[in-house]
């Protein structure tokens, strides 16, 4: 069970840096700040 939560949970970190790196090449620091 753990191994799977750890899992799902890489791979949901995964997507969410992958978004955040895509949103921040786009608009640069402007939606870099919104996560702050």
């Amino acid at each position: 069970m753990s191994i799977f939560v750890k899992n799902a949970f890489s791979r949901k970190f995964q997507k969410f840096l992958n978004y955040r790196l895509a949103c921040f090449a786009k608009n640069g620091e402007n939606c870099f700040a919104q996560f702050q």
